[in-house]
């Protein structure tokens, strides 16, 4: 997966994973704020933690998969006139 970082919505899809974990990370921190401290509440929050944890590790897995299988797949130019032409 190769993105143009000058290009806002490739920045924007590059920073996935670090905004899910973010996002997620202080939607938690409002969350175990708002309710009453108890023990089934900090259970929850340590749950929804892991969980976050884990979503984030299969996004880098998502795009760490699709710039290997990216890589991998012979890339065919194709010229203004339509025609392919073949890369050495």
């Amino acid at each position: 997966m190769n993105f143009d970082l000058s290009m806002p919505a490739q920045l924007t899809s590059a920073l996935g994973p670090d905004l899910l974990l973010m996002g997620g990370a202080m939607i938690l921190l409002l969350w175990s704020g708002w309710r009453p401290e108890s023990d089934a509440h900090q259970r929850s929050v340590g749950i929804l933690s892991i969980v976050l944890c884990i979503l984030t590790m299969v996004a880098v897995g998502y795009y760490a998969y699709r710039a290997t299988r990216q890589a991998t797949v012979p890339s065919r130019s194709i010229t203004f006139a339509g025609q392919p032409t073949r890369s050495s």
